[in-house]
């Protein structure tokens, strides 16, 4: 072969060589720049920095991220979606968002977990509460769905609060057609951004509307405000209807979104709401007296219990019946209690005006005490009534000897309809009558046990008669929630 030939070929390879190497090296640098999202490669603006140039992640619609700078590259393919049937992303937007929300229910504190409300009066009250945390990155609240799953006739209002005072307000009715939904968004002024790491909770108020009596609803219970009606508010889940869609399956109606930036994200939960609270025209207020002497004393007239009931502003009530817990022991068994006299402030009421009673007698262990007023105690609106229950115990009393009076523990929740007849005549789960008769039209058979029987006088005409001889339907088992400010007295030797 002649010699130029030879080194031609030489050359040939060499430079072949050169530029294998050159190529690899190239190959390489581009893949390390791929790696952080340089170079040819597709990548991922974080939010708040757009690209001029976007195109959607259609393999994965619903997810967070954008895919910037042509179509995705072998080598970086976004995820692809998940199967059909596939619980969404846990809770949060998708894989590529910046941030993170998680929401939960949180329960109703006092004043606001009272399990009575006050109808009308223009006045919010607090239903349900939502503990929204930002567990990544910062995230801002812009509305929300807000549902009742009891009567929507009742509410007047409804409303997203932060920090005690309402941002965003509406109802539940669009001109003459009333939808237990509706959608309220926050002003962007009042927009609650959450830091991340932070929590906040948004409450959901309503504005209850005045109740009306049977003769003005035609007799109707359902579609108009009726005292006795449960009240609840709550936040929609999983509605995937207009102006939501499907990316909200599975998860709270709550729009949120990474701050800053528009990428929306989402919260993992379903409609959930606030315990259920009966709504009444008024309410009474109970409260214990402390007693001026607590020994007790061999044979003469002593107090030994003091209570106080007050009315709400919005109207008066009328007081029909307490039942109370006593227990004691008297070292002696020929030791008793009796002769039990009621005084309203400083007046004893005619013995022939009320009725005391016992479930055994007040001399053994322990007795249910039941006061029944023949004729109901009228509380005026905004006003205090004190009452005093006083017995003579007749025997020794000893050293250690000992009385204790207190509320009944909560058994039985709110129930609205007829009196019962009084005493052993309609007793029922081993109280004394009267007791409720939830019936449309009164038979005289108690359906619902009452620790306190009362009145919000919410019907016309109101009268203080068992349902069967024409009283009205207008009385309640109240819950024993009202005695929560009774604490049990004590009287000992």
């Amino acid at each position: 072969m002649p010699r130029s030939s030879s080194v031609a070929t030489k050359t040939r390879a060499i430079t072949k060589i050169k530029t294998q190497i050159v190529v690899a090296v190239a190959a390489i640098f581009a893949m390390g720049l791929a790696a952080y999202g340089f170079g040819f490669m597709p990548f991922l603006v974080d939010q708040g920095k757009p690209s001029p140039v976007a195109t959607t992640n259609a393999n994965n619609p619903g997810a967070g991220g954008q895919w910037f700078g042509g179509a995705p590259s072998p080598g970086k393919q976004p995820p692809p979606a998940p199967p059909v049937g596939s619980p969404p992303p846990p809770d949060h937007e998708g894989p590529f968002t910046t941030c993170q929300l998680t929401v939960n229910t949180e329960p109703l504190v006092a004043p606001d977990n009272a399990a009575i409300v006050v109808a009308g009066a223009d006045t919010w009250h607090v239903f349900a509460r939502y503990r929204a945390m930002a567990t990544i990155g910062d995230v801002m609240i812009t509305g929300a769905r807000v549902f009742t799953p009891t009567d929507t006739a009742d509410f007047s209002a409804v409303a997203l609060a932060h920090d005690g005072r309402t941002i965003a307000v509406g109802n539940l009715a669009s001109g003459a057609v009333v939808l237990p939904d509706t959608d309220l968004s926050i002003p962007p002024a009042d927009a609650v951004r959450i830091p991340a790491g932070a929590s906040t909770v948004i409450e959901i108020w309503g504005k209850l509307n005045p109740v009306i009596s049977s003769a003005a609803a035609g007799g109707r219970e359902n579609g108009v405000a009726r005292s006795g009606h449960n009240v609840a508010l709550g936040m929609r889940g999983d509605y995937t209807g207009p102006g939501w869609g499907p990316a909200f399956s599975g998860r709270y109606n709550l729009r949120a979104n990474c701050a800053p930036g528009p990428a929306p994200i989402y919260a993992v939960g379903s409609s959930s709401y606030g315990p259920p609270r009966a709504m009444f025209k008024t309410r009474p207020y109970f409260h214990s007296n402390r007693l001026s002497s607590r020994t007790l004393l061999s044979g003469g007239d002593m107090d030994i219990f003091s209570f106080q009931v007050s009315a709400d502003a919005a109207g008066p009530v009328d007081l029909k019946k307490m039942v109370f817990r006593l227990t004691g022991s008297f070292a002696s068994a020929s030791t008793t209690v009796g002769s039990f006299r009621v005084r309203h402030g400083s007046t004893v009421l005619p013995s022939g005006s009320y009725q005391v009673m016992f479930n055994p007698s007040p001399s053994r262990s322990a007795s249910t005490m039941t006061i029944i007023f023949h004729d109901a105690q009228f509380i005026p609106a905004g006003v205090a009534q004190e009452y005093t229950l006083s017995g003579i115990i007749t025997g020794l009393v000893r050293s250690g000897d000992h009385i204790a009076i207190a509320a009944m523990e909560g058994l039985h929740p709110s129930s609205i309809g007829y009196q019962t007849e009084e005493g052993s005549a309609s007793i029922y789960s081993g109280i004394y009558g009267p007791n409720i008769d939830t019936n449309v039209m009164a038979d005289g058979v108690p359906d619902a046990a009452g620790e306190i029987i009362w009145s919000d006088l919410s019907e016309l005409p109101h009268l203080d008669l068992p349902g069967t001889r024409g009283g009205s339907k207008d009385w309640i088992a109240g819950d024993t929630s009202l005695f929560s400010f009774f604490e049990t007295q004590l009287l000992s030797r």
